[in-house]
Order: C-alpha cells, then sequence, then structure tokens
C-alpha cells in the first residue's frame, strides 16, 4: 500500500537540520512502522508555513499525480496569522479530489498540545462533518490522558518524543481501520456528495528569475457572480516586496495593497502566494488583475529574525517558480 501524507508544517517535520535528530512523526513512520501499518511507501506532500486554502488547494494537484492508496490527511493546524480559514467548499474540493482519483483520505486529527484536544481548532467542526457525511475514517490524536508532556513539544511542532507520541496514535488508528476495501468503495461512491462549484485552472506562465508586473485576465464561461483565487508558488526572503493588485471589472475596484514579506522572510523559503481572492458580480464581463511591486516598505519591524540590510526598493521582486492555478 503507497501512503502519502497531505499537510501544512507539523506534517512536513522531519530531522532537525545539522544534527539529524528525528523531529517529526511522519520520519518515526517511515523509520519504524511502515510495516506495522502495510505501507510500501510514506511520501510527505505538504505545504509548510501556508494553509489549506492556499498551499492545499494548490498541492493537492500533486498527491493527486503520485497516486496513493490513502492518504492521512491532517488539515487542522496551519498558520492562523496569515492568509484565510479554508471554506467549506474549498475543503470539500480537496476531499472530493483526493476521492474521485481513488486515494482513500484517513483525516487525522491532531491537538494544538496546549489546548490537549483538536476540537479546540476552529475548522474541526467542518472537517467531521465532511467526514461523517461520507464515511471516512478519521484518527484524533487527543492528549488529555497523556500527562506532562513538557518538552514533547515547540508549541504545535513536535521534538522527537512528541513525534512518537503521534505515530504510535496514527498506528493504532490505521491497524484499526485495516485494510477494508468495502470503506473505501463506500467513500469514493459517497464522495458524489460533495460540492461541485469549485473549479480549477491551470496558468502556465513563462520562466523568468524576478518579476515587477503580472497580469490575469479572467473570462467566465457563463453569466453572473463568481468568485476566484489566484495562488502560484514563490520565493519569497528578504527580497519580497509589498505589492498592488488592480481588478478592473470586479466588485471591488481600485488597488488593494498585499504584503508578500512577511516575519520570517529573514531567509529564503518558498510560499504558496495569493495573488488575489475576490468576487466578480458584474453578468458576463471579463476581469483583469494587475499585480505590481508596491513603492511601500514591509513591516521590517515585525520581523523574527535581525537581518543586517533590507532591500532598497528597487532591489525588491518577485520570485515565481511555477505556474498559477485559479479555482473559481
Amino acid at each position: 500500500m503507497k501512503v502519502a501524507v497531505f499537510g501544512a508544517s507539523v506534517s512536513a517535520q522531519t530531522v532537525r537540520h545539522g544534527t539529524d535528530e528525528i523531529t517529526g512523526y511522519c520520519e518515526v513512520l517511515r523509520r519504524r512502522w511502515l510495516k506495522a501499518i502495510g505501507a510500501t511507501s510514506l511520501t510527505q506532500i505538504c505545504y509548510p508555513g501556508s494553509r489549506l486554502s492556499d498551499g492545499g488547494l494548490y498541492r493537492v494537484g500533486d498527491l493527486i499525480e503520485h497516486a496513493p492508496d490513502l492518504c492521512l490527511f491532517e488539515p487542522l493546524i496551519e498558520d492562523g496569522s496569515r492568509g484565510r480559514t479554508v471554506t467549506p467548499g474549498e475543503a470539500e474540493f480537496v476531499y472530493r479530489s483526493m476521492l474521485r482519483n481513488r486515494i482513500l483520505p484517513v483525516a487525522l486529527f491532531l491537538p494544538d498540545p496546549a489546548m490537549r484536544t483538536p476540537r479546540k481548532w476552529g475548522t474541526y467542526p467542518l472537517h467531521k462533518r465532511i467526514c461523517n457525511a461520507i464515511g471516512l475514517p478519521c484518527i484524533e490524536v487527543d492528549l488529555a490522558n497523556s500527562g506532562d508532556i513538557t518538552g514533547r513539544f515547540n508549541g504545535v511542532h513536535t521534538h522527537l518524543s512528541g513525534a512518537e507520541l503521534y505515530a504510535d496514535e496514527i498506528v493504532r488508528g490505521l491497524q484499526a481501520i485495516g485494510d477494508d476495501r468495502s470503506l473505501a468503495e463506500r467513500a469514493f461512491a459517497a464522495s458524489a456528495k460533495l460540492q461541485a462549484n469549485l473549479y480549477e485552472t491551470l496558468v502556465e506562465t513563462p520562466v523568468r528569475k524576478t518579476v515587477s508586473t503580472m497580469m490575469l485576465r479572467l473570462h467566465p464561461r457563463t453569466a453572473g457572480t463568481f468568485s476566484y483565487r489566484a495562488v502560484q508558488p514563490h520565493q519569497i526572503g528578504p527580497f519580497s516586496p509589498v505589492v498592488a493588485v488592480q481588478a478592473n471589472g470586479a466588485s471591488t475596484q481600485g488597488d488593494l495593497l498585499r504584503s508578500v514579506w512577511d516575519p520570517y522572510c529573514s531567509y529564503e523559503r518558498r510560499t504558496y502566494l495569493v495573488l488575489d481572492d475576490r468576487s466578480v458580480t458584474e453578468s458576463g464581463t471579463a476581469c483583469t488583475v494587475t499585480i505590481s511591486i508596491s513603492s511601500a516598505d514591509p513591516d521590517y519591524a515585525k520581523v523574527r529574525k535581525p537581518v543586517e540590510r533590507w532591500p532598497m526598493a528597487h532591489e525588491r521582486s518577485l520570485r515565481p517558480v511555477g505556474p498559477i492555478k485559479v479555482f473559481s
């Protein structure tokens, strides 16, 4: 059985750089428990530092391409200080995408260790409702009876002992589910109950090391109100700017400022950047979206680690590293 793990930074953890000490539950599963859960491989397809509403929507295509038999889907832990919470339609799109490609999602509900239970997360009721509606299996990790957990966690992230605790619970949960193909077939059939009003359009883009302006033109297929969310993977870091976003033909006119730079941009990393996200109410009207670097400075005072020098305005740039996906 081919297994994938889909989630944000807690699911992306593996080993500590420099020491190779195991820090993530996936690494514990991979090294110690593959045979016990009947897996031939375990692959992490994650979106660390992003959210289900952007990185998750974007990367579900990578998950489908990988084509696992089973996906441990950890949807609750994400950075609530950025982006926005996933909508019910977006969440159903993710589950439906897996099920219609005959991937069985097993919802993995991990807690905020400080709260001990996953039921305190704001999106828990949404994911629990979806799982109940189509009979999806869930593994719910509750720390209420785990005693003293000091030293096992760093915020929501795990040290080795925390990763071992999660892995043990996951193994017990997967063994309880077993190799019940009838469960999977029922879930595949029940996916028809999920909403089918979210669509994905891939927009291939020219290869450029740096970009200062981007433009999208969206043509609605039918008349009436629609909404869209354009997401693209970008390399971000000290060079990242604030961008001005203008949409002509949309219900919201004028420039909106959005900071690509964030408090972790003292170092370079990949993120899934939301280029624009809004509704269009004009019946059958095309919408032109322009994203350009603004002269506004990022809020450098909020950086988590000091930087010797921030780039001047003319040194800031966008650095896309993949095509755009528009979810509408």
